[in-house]
């Protein structure tokens, strides 16, 4: 839609000249323009303005018809972008509490376990002050039935040696007597 221009352009006719041309260029780039589409690319869209009917190609009641509907198209996403984000964030704030939670539930049970590992330790170092005061007595009970063994070895070494002597004495005694009725017999005969 291009109008030519006179040889001897007026006032009037370069004015509306003028208003046709700024009324092209918007209706061109209302025909062209920039939408987002819902994977975030650009892609470019041309607007159908015109519109057909009985006669031929009419201009459209409502240039903006099109673009309006665009316009609540991407409205529309960016309300679901906006329920998605809220959700997201809602998730979010639940994995926070979540694993505060488990932060929580690990700390008491480090608290747990540390204080069992105490425990632990306190018993074993009773178990071994224990098992020290038992060895100590058992060496004690050990030496005590040593040094009665070395006695009573003594001691039977010396009741033998009394008991060889006795019989010593038993025999020379038998003896002496055998000699004494030897000798009294003797005399006797004599």
């Amino acid at each position: 839609m291009t109008l030519q221009q006179s040889s001897h352009p007026s006032s009037s006719n370069i004015s509306s000249q003028y208003s046709i041309t700024v009324v092209n260029e918007a209706l061109l780039a209302m025909a062209i323009m920039m939408t987002i589409s819902a994977d975030g690319k650009e892609s470019s869209k041309e607007f159908g303005l015109l519109k057909q009917g009985s006669s031929g190609f009419e201009i459209d009641d409502d240039p903006f018809s099109v673009a309006k509907k665009e316009l609540a198209a991407v409205e529309s996403q960016c309300d679901d972008h906006k329920n998605v984000i809220r959700v997201l964030e809602r998730a979010l704030d639940e994995e926070h509490a979540g694993r505060t939670a488990l932060y929580l539930e690990l700390e008491k049970e480090r608290i747990a376990a540390s204080t069992a590992a105490e425990e632990a330790l306190a018993m074993i170092l009773r178990l071994r002050e224990e098992k020290a005061a038992i060895e100590m007595e058992a060496k004690q009970y050990l030496r005590m039935i040593e040094e009665k063994a070395t006695f009573d070895d003594e001691e039977m070494n010396i009741l033998k040696e009394i008991l060889l002597r006795e019989r010593e004495k038993l025999f020379l005694e038998k003896e002496v007597e055998a000699y004494m009725q030897m000798f009294f017999n003797k005399d006797q005969l004599y």
